[in-house]
């Protein structure tokens, strides 16, 4: 099975879902190939890490010798690079991809991939990343697939690119590849009162793929204790229908007749990083008394569990909230699967953030200065809602930590802040190593390219065994997208 993931924009996660469905694939016994064609090559340096810099035989090479016609069939099999994970192989990308593609323009030419995919062996699934637009590479992979998947976010301003891109899979359905299907849309975001266009639900009906089983996200009306902007169960909250003033109880109805959705649950979230067992409580109880007389398959009761960031929190551990939620469900009657989503309770502590010291400022009377050669972009957390954290040497790491400084990046705004009131070691200098903890779950998830600033690389850890799997970004990585 030869699947495509594609779209006209990036953003939208093409990458991250190519690999992911890929790894589950390859998880369960198949043996898997993705097919990098995205200049970025996003997808190259998931699977690979810093091994997919500097390769010999990348997705480049492959077609150019296509445009050359010195490509055997057979010798696809050349550019099949090993991945860490058993059962999964990726013919990776590079940026040169980009310059080759107007050369690669021909009728003729755009059937090379499809007669190379055909004449290989050995795989149960193919996935091909393709670029954010329709030109060689992307319509080379739908040519030679059997099937698409459209990451989508479904907004307003979103439902006519994914216009244009069902166009583009009719035309290539009628002009070269007749038995090209739509296997589904991955939507990434879901406005609480949007539906999808009927064109794209009469395409999937006509495909003859089934109606899609969804959630409605509930409003509890319950407040969590946490910062303001991460607090989602109140009234006053951008997410979900309210229970409160029958929002919810309309949504359900409506869903439960739709012919579009098929719904199998209801599922809340009441904010992030609560300590509060309380608070899940209060919400269990509101979501098992609204949930019990729907008796649905699913009552999903979202995430949020905190972790101690700083010294003197403490957290509910996984064993204490779970039983106050199932606590709350049995008592009134609930018999839908309950789950939950641990999320940043689970992998908060797996990851720490190194800098290093790039210059130490003492004010006299007022305070110390220590900055790294990091800041707001590779964690915006204290900054959008004022997150706290620890900061350790990681050369003296039991060493009492009596200095105190505000750490801060090298971002041009006073409000850089990664740490306001830091504890550190007497001795700490110019040139330390200074780690900041607890950097697993919104690390380098959130960081970003602010300032045009690049983003540190990822490296794994274990019996003393390094292995970098994302690697550090490089300023031609920062104009790669730029057309001139």
């Amino acid at each position: 099975m030869k699947r495509v993931v594609f779209n006209q924009k990036g953003g939208v996660g093409k990458s991250t879902i190519t690999c992911n469905l890929a790894a589950v694939a390859a998880s369960r016994g198949q043996r898997t190939l993705v097919i990098d064609l995205d200049p970025q090559a996003n997808s190259s340096h998931y699977l690979l890490g810093a091994g997919a810099d500097n390769l010999d035989n990348t997705a480049t090479v492959f077609f150019d010798e296509m445009l050359n016609f010195k490509l055997r069939p057979k010798a696809t099999e050349e550019f099949l690079h090993a991945t860490p994970f058993d059962n999964l192989f990726v013919l990776p990308a590079d940026a040169a991809l980009e310059e080759l593609q107007a050369k690669l323009e021909s009728r003729y030419k755009i059937y090379k991939l499809r007669e190379a995919l055909d004449a290989l062996e050995g795989f149960d699934q193919i996935w091909i990343d393709t670029p954010p637009a329709l030109h060689f590479y992307t319509r080379s992979a739908l040519i030679a697939a059997d099937a698409c998947l459209i990451p989508f976010d479904c907004d307003e301003f979103a439902r006519q690119a994914l216009y244009t891109l069902m166009d583009n899979v009719a035309e290539i359905r009628a002009d070269h590849n007749p038995a090209l299907v739509v296997e589904g849309i991955v939507v990434n975001q879901f406005q609480p009162r949007a539906t999808l266009p009927q064109k794209v639900v009469g395409e999937l009906r006509a495909e003859g793929l089934p109606v899609p089983n969804v959630l409605a996200r509930i409003t509890p009306g319950v407040h969590a204790h946490t910062h303001e902007f991460i607090a989602t169960g109140q009234d006053d909250s951008k997410f979900g229908f309210n229970l409160g003033n029958g929002d919810a109880r309309r949504a359900v109805e409506r869903m439960q007749k739709s012919k579009s959705v098929n719904l199998v649950g209801v599922h809340c979230h009441i904010g992030s990083n609560v300590f509060e067992a309380s608070s899940f409580g209060r919400a269990a109880e509101v979501m098992a008394r609204f949930a019990a007389p729907l008796d649905l398959p699913e009552l999903v009761l979202g995430g949020g569990l905190g972790v101690a960031y700083v010294a003197g929190e403490e957290a509910p551990t996984i064993t204490q909230w779970g039983n106050v939620l199932l606590d709350a469900c049995q008592a009134l009657g609930v018999r839908s699967a309950v789950s939950v989503e641990p999320g940043r309770s689970i992998v908060a502590s797996a990851a720490v953030t190194l800098y290093t010291v790039g210059t130490i400022k003492h004010i006299p009377g007022v305070r110390m200065y220590v900055s790294v050669d990091g800041g707001m972009s590779d964690n915006p957390r204290p900054v959008l809602y004022g997150s706290g954290y620890e900061a350790f040497l990681p050369r003296a790491v039991t060493a009492p930590r009596p200095l105190r400084a505000r750490l801060v990046g090298k971002h041009c705004e006073s409000g850089d802040v990664l740490i306001f009131d830091a504890a550190l070691p007497d001795g700490t200098k110019v040139g330390d190593v200074l780690a900041t903890p607890v950097t697993g779950a919104y690390g380098h998830s959130m960081a970003s390219n602010y300032n045009k600033l690049t983003r540190p690389p990822v490296v794994f850890v274990r019996d003393g065994v390094a292995r970098q799997v994302v690697r550090r970004e490089t300023h031609e990585d920062l104009v790669r997208c730029d057309l001139g």
